[in-house]
């Protein structure tokens, strides 16, 4: 192994697995925080700022993927079905109670929690990794389960389990329209939906 596979091979197991296993971890708010910035600083320093900081990725290119709009719909119909016989009290509960609050995570999600993820899980993870990663089913389900890692920290099968599935399908929006808007438009989604329902505190949305 060269020394440039290998660097890219310590930075993969760096970001995507041991990071996400100490954020996880009982320690200090503080020293979390100084992880992230850390790997924060180093990805842009170290993977060529001018190309994966442009903000024009994020814009959209075309028609928006049917694909998308399908799956989504089928997510909503299910997931409401799921949540008026297991937790009636609280479906729509933040829409009814706090519709303020809805419309400020709608802006605050999408701008800190989306983005970011989908700029690092998709777009980094391509451009910098995808040549050494396997294709087709097997590197969409490793997507998932990278990106399912990053939500350990909640500490929930389910979140585990919806973030798994998440994860490819966004992978899977993100390689086959190469549009990071695609990717972060059906992220926004499906995360807004869940908090639209009342489940939004599995992800530590404020309720």
């Amino acid at each position: 192994m060269n020394l440039s596979k290998a660097t890219l091979v310590s930075e993969f197991i760096t970001l995507f697995l041991v990071i996400p296993v100490l954020l996880a971890l009982p320690i200090h708010i503080a020293f979390k925080l100084s992880i992230l910035v850390i790997a924060l600083i180093y990805i842009i320093y170290r993977a060529h700022l001018t190309k994966l900081l442009r903000w024009r990725i994020f814009l959209p290119e075309g028609k928006v993927n049917s694909i998308i709009w399908w799956r989504f719909s089928i997510f909503v119909v299910l997931s409401t079905i799921i949540v008026y016989y297991y937790f009636p009290e609280l479906l729509f509960k933040v829409v009814i109670e706090n519709p303020m609050l809805w419309i400020v995570i709608l802006f605050i999600y999408t701008l800190f929690s989306v983005l970011p993820q989908e700029w690092l899980y998709r777009y980094v993870y391509v451009r910098r990794y995808g040549h050494m990663l396997p294709k087709g089913i097997p590197g969409t389900l490793l997507n998932g389960l990278i990106f399912s890692l990053a939500h350990l920290l909640f500490w929930n099968h389910f979140v585990l389990l919806l973030t798994f599935i998440g994860g490819c399908l966004f992978y899977h929006t993100y390689l086959t329209t190469r549009s990071l808007f695609q990717a972060s438009l059906e992220h926004t989604l499906y995360g807004l939906w869940l908090f639209t329902l009342g489940i939004g505190d599995m992800l530590a949305f404020p309720g």
